[in-house]
């Protein structure tokens, strides 16, 4: 019965492995390839949140990063014996994911520079006496 409980330690193991080296690689691979991405697309499209509105603006950002970001997750968590459906339905729940939490990301940092999550807020002029 030892044998057995050294073997199933030693899968666990193997599997914890396993997950943290795609985790590393998937996470690694995204922001890079994110940021490529990202960079090129300022550089040859030239987007203006004048033209296209800040929330659409902020909706093409997420779609590029998330776009890329998921190109690369996808790749590092990829299993060959999964069926078309399984592998199908993992890629787009990933592109969802991935574009909501970089659309997310544009929204919460937007706080910051005067915008907020939705229409934007009300600036009051404050008096000092």
């Amino acid at each position: 019965m030892t044998g057995l409980s050294t073997m199933r330690r030693l899968f666990d193991v193997e599997l914890l492995i396993n997950i943290a080296a795609r985790s590393a690689v998937g996470i690694l691979s995204a922001i890079v390839l994110s940021l490529i991405v990202w960079w090129g697309t300022r550089i040859f499209l030239r987007l203006n949140p004048a033209d296209l509105g800040l929330g659409m603006y902020f909706l093409t950002q997420a779609a590029i990063i998330g776009g890329a970001a998921t190109v690369a997750v996808v790749l590092s968590w990829w299993n060959t014996q999964s069926s078309r459906r399984v592998q199908w339905l993992s890629t787009a729940l990933t592109l969802g994911a991935t574009v909501f939490s970089a659309w997310l990301f544009n929204e919460i940092r937007g706080i910051e520079t005067h915008y907020a999550l939705a229409r934007g807020v009300l600036r009051v002029e404050v008096f000092s006496v």
